[in-house]
């Protein structure tokens, strides 16, 4: 999830054993068998860790999550598998605030090569951003036996053990530092660290994307201010629709089982007392380390393998840079993003556009749209129209998109295969759902009196629905070569709509 998985309490899921049943293994000494390695990917505009699944026989992108109570759905899973939802009496509380609680059932739920099962699952209705996976794989499913986190293989390993109560089990390295959990149950695992010589409760969340530390923390601690100035936060989401605020934190010394980490900024998230937990080390943690959850002997080997072990804000890093090499569109899309504004990279607009050129060309939903409506505003239409046409074809809603692509056409003199386009966009819909009127205007079906008093006729939306109203009206006058219905649209607009009512 975005910025940090909640720290929830989802509930647990009752679960099968996801794996196939293993032979009898030998009594004499301690056997460590590999079940399963699964690869993994990163997803998303945030590059989760997410895994291939299967859900109900169809192909499922899930997020491994070590810190989420619970194997869930997410609305984005649920609306593509067109589930029937129930809603049930149960709420997530994140660091986002809460969401509703839906169930479904699934003919089939698998990962990897394990055995598929059935049964009822909880729906995760509202996130901050709209997730780019189906599922969260939680505890419940990732701890069924140990596993193993190795980002730099880009894989997760499931072992049996048998008879290794006290073996040595990093068996890729002699001098791994072994951590004991301090408690196990509802359910991850929980040991402790230090953080400037205080003693805190930390998990290891592969659902994080960054490392952090709760506010509650630094102000018990005294690390730092308990929230500083507007100026020195950015806003991170989870479950829930709140933006959370988060900022940075520098520590002398954070004591992780035998390996010392000195000088090192981290972030601080302001979990307003409803975490369990101070510290959760992230994916920036995970791949600066090899780690393995030895659930049979409630132990955690980690070794550090080098880099970075708290990335820098949005800094471009190099594994980031070698999965968009490699062809991952949504990093490509993330490295475009960091040379466009100077985030993370030097400015470099050259650049930003060869990195949203690759990750369109793949057929990236967000690098055709993004490109499509920035050329759209350049007056560039005949280069906005297969950008805004490519997003469209993957697009399930795409009302105002295809408003977009309409404009583009009909600057270049397209308007006939505009308007067809246009109209078996907007006939999967009713057409009095807003935007529709504004495609009856667009079509000619309708003048702009009726159109502003359709976009004035409920009380809870007139007013942004007629700032909507006179800015797609605007856009296609501009795209007319109307340039002085375009400005007095624009105009109204400057008057009523730049400042929030």
């Amino acid at each position: 999830m975005a910025g940090m998985t909640p720290l929830a309490r989802y509930g647990a899921l009752v679960c099968c054993a996801l794996f196939p049943t293993l032979q009898a293994l030998a009594a004499d000494a301690c056997q460590y068998v590999q079940v399963a390695k699964v690869p993994v990917h990163y997803l998303g505009p945030n590059l989760e860790i997410t895994v291939d699944g299967r859900i109900n026989g169809k192909p499922a992108k899930m997020l491994v999550d070590t810190g989420a109570y619970s194997i869930m759905l997410t609305r984005t899973g649920a609306e593509a598998l067109r589930l029937d939802l129930e809603k049930t009496s149960e709420y997530a509380i994140g660091v986002g605030g809460k969401s509703q609680i839906y169930q479904a059932y699934l003919d089939d739920f698998a990962i990897g090569p394990a055995r598929p099962t059935k049964g009822r699952v909880r729906v995760l209705d509202e996130m901050g951003d709209r997730p780019p996976y189906h599922a969260i794989a939680g505890v419940p499913y990732l701890m069924q036996m140990d596993l193993e986190v190795a980002l730099a293989d880009k894989e997760i390993k499931f072992f049996h053990a048998k008879g290794c109560d006290d073996a040595f089990l990093a068996y890729w390295d002699r001098h791994a530092v072994v951590i004991p959990y301090l408690r196990y149950g509802a359910p991850y695992p929980v040991f402790s660290i230090e953080v400037n010589g205080n003693l805190m409760d930390a998990i290891i969340d592969t659902g994080a994307t960054r490392s952090a530390i709760t506010a509650s923390a630094v102000r018990k601690f005294g690390l730092g201010k308990g929230k500083p100035e507007p100026g020195q936060l950015r806003y991170t989401t989870g479950v829930g629709t709140r933006q959370v605020p988060t900022w940075v934190v520098h520590t002398q010394s954070i004591k992780i089982g035998g390996e010392t980490i000195l000088d090192a900024d981290i972030q601080v998230i302001d979990d307003r007392k409803e975490s369990d937990v101070e510290v959760v080390l992230g994916a920036d943690f995970l791949r600066a380390h090899r780690v393995l959850f030895a659930i049979s002997q409630q132990n955690i080997y980690l070794s550090y393998l080098g880099g970075d072990v708290f990335a820098p804000h949005l800094a471009v890093e190099p594994w980031m840079r070698k999965e968009a090499e490699d062809g991952n569109p949504d990093a490509q899309m993330r490295l475009a993003l960091s040379y466009l504004t100077g985030t993370g990279a030097a400015r470099d607009e050259a650049q930003a556009q060869a990195w949203i050129d690759k990750a369109a060309a793949l057929g990236h939903v967000d690098a055709n749209l993004f490109d499509g409506y920035r050329k759209l505003a350049a007056g560039r239409f005949a280069d906005a129209a297969p950008r805004l046409q490519a997003a469209l074809a993957r697009l399930d809603d795409g009302r105002y998109e295809a408003l977009a692509l309409y404009q583009a056409r009909v600057a270049v003199g397209q308007q006939a295969s505009g308007a067809e386009e246009l109209t078996a966009r907007f006939a999967r819909f009713d057409r009095q759902a807003w935007p529709g009127p504004v495609a009856e205007f667009y079509l000619g079906r309708m003048d702009r009196a009726r159109l502003e008093a359709l976009a004035s006729e409920d009380a809870k939306f007139a007013h942004a629905r007629r700032c909507e109203a006179w800015d797609l009206m605007a856009g296609l006058h501009r795209a007319q070569g109307n340039a002085s219905a375009a400005d007095a649209l624009k105009t109204a607009w400057n008057g009523s709509c730049a400042t929030p009512p």
